[in-house]
């Protein structure tokens, strides 16, 4: 099993660029298509293991004063230590 490297509250980067579905404001159903760029600050908000792959992060990503919630898609090969910038 990998190990898990990020606890709730943490604070991560983007390793990549990626484009990724998010929830605008914390809505159920109000979700829109943003673009994460290398460097990016997100703070988890829960993890979840995922049998055989490591674990998937849900992340809080604030831009423009919008707070975009990204659920499960966030691997941790997508994000580093924020140490490590």
């Amino acid at each position: 099993m990998i190990k898990r490297e990020f606890e709730i509250n943490d604070i991560a980067c983007i390793a990549k660029n990626r484009r990724l579905k998010a929830h605008v404001d914390g809505s159920e159903t109000n979700t829109k298509t943003i673009s994460l760029k290398s460097g990016d600050k997100v703070k988890i908000l829960d993890y979840y293991e995922v049998e055989k792959y490591g674990y998937s992060y849900e992340a809080e990503f604030k831009k423009d004063g919008t707070v975009y919630i990204i659920r499960k898609h966030l691997s941790q090969s997508d994000l580093k230590p924020k140490s490590q910038l």
